[in-house]
């Protein structure tokens, strides 16, 4: 399975929200330069706090793994049938599908 690393995919994805890593200060803080990071050509997935699921394990600390993860309801896991690929979810420290 091959999933593009783009901006359609990027701004779909519910990362960001995902109760897991919404409480990290590190998080936020890249979220915050996300607008920059996306200006940049070729993006590079390592500035870019979303799309765990195509880009792999955060770089931030303090995501707490007791929250409940989102990716059930995000349409980037339902249309490329995530569920069925390793890891299932919780992405941000797992890495990325394969």
């Amino acid at each position: 399975m091959q999933i593009s690393f783009n901006l359609d995919i990027i701004n779909k994805c519910v990362c960001h929200k995902c109760p897991v890593q919404n409480q990290s200060e590190c998080v936020r803080t890249q979220m915050a330069g996300l607008k920059i990071s996306l200006r940049e050509i070729p993006l590079n997935p390592h500035k870019i706090p979303k799309a765990y699921c195509l880009n792999g394990k955060s770089v931030c600390k303090g995501i707490d793994r007791s929250k409940p993860c989102i990716c059930g309801s995000c349409e980037i896991y339902a249309k490329h049938q995530l569920s069925e690929a390793e890891p299932g979810g919780f992405y941000c420290i797992e890495g990325k599908s394969a």
